[in-house]
């Protein structure tokens, strides 16, 4: 009867590590899936979706600087912070009436990209995740060959950076990659109220896309001269100087 039970004991050992084993497999699996979900291929529908989102987002947040501005608030005392340290800290501080996130000030709401959206080959990278809010670069031919108030978001899928400039109506095809920058771009300098922080230029290549204050680019070389070509980038000139 012992040897009965110490038999039927250990099925139930095995039989909890096999579940158990079988479990982890589909977890690891799961976890994988998600993780390989920012480089997955995308529907239509999902790209529409997603090309929509991006431009919304960034559409959102210049409606909130032109109201700043018809407010009467300086282009130099326009504010992107939403929490002490965030490096959008303006000197002297920013009051609610000058911050673009601030029901008081711009009224925008902050919003996340979503992860597919993303290239996750670049996760971890600096500022992957986040929209890059930045004085230091002037779009050609767009205002006053100044430096133009510039939302950036890195890193975007190269199939979705491609949407994106179909959904703008730019003449392009979903296997086409996108123009590059022919300059550089500054995409470490946030906006504290400066527009001359090593300056950079960002032209993307080709008529086409001439005088635009918006699309999806293929970068080039950034501000320290470092090749940025594996990696693409939506911008949106949030106000034209």
């Amino acid at each position: 009867a012992m040897r009965k039970y110490q038999s039927h004991q250990r099925g139930n050992v095995l039989f909890l590590i096999l579940l158990g084993v079988v479990l982890f497999a589909a977890l690891s699996y799961a976890v994988t899936q998600s993780f390989d979900g920012g480089n997955s291929a995308l529907s239509k529908s999902s790209l529409k979706a997603y090309a929509n989102d991006v431009i919304f987002s960034a559409a959102n947040v210049e409606k909130a600087v032109n109201k700043l501005i018809s407010k009467g608030v300086s282009e130099s005392r326009i504010s992107f912070t939403r929490v002490s340290g965030d490096g959008y800290e303006l000197t002297p501080a920013s009051n609610a009436s000058e911050k673009v996130f601030n029901v008081a000030g711009g009224g925008a709401n902050y919003l996340d990209p979503p992860p597919d959206v993303l290239d996750s080959m670049h996760n971890g990278e600096s500022g992957f995740g986040e929209w890059f809010l930045t004085g230091s670069n002037a779009v050609v031919g767009v205002g006053n060959s100044n430096e133009d108030l510039v939302a950036i978001l890195p890193y975007v899928r190269k199939d979705v950076c491609t949407f994106i400039n179909n959904q703008l109506g730019y003449p392009n095809v979903d296997t086409a990659t996108p123009p590059q920058d022919e300059l550089t771009m500054n995409v470490a300098s946030k906006f504290i109220g400066l527009f001359n922080s090593n300056t950079r230029t960002l032209a993307p290549a080709g008529t086409s896309y001439e005088k635009k204050k918006t699309g999806c680019v293929q970068g080039n070389n950034d501000h320290s001269g470092s090749d940025i070509s594996d990696k693409y980038y939506f911008y949106y000139v949030l106000y034209a100087r």
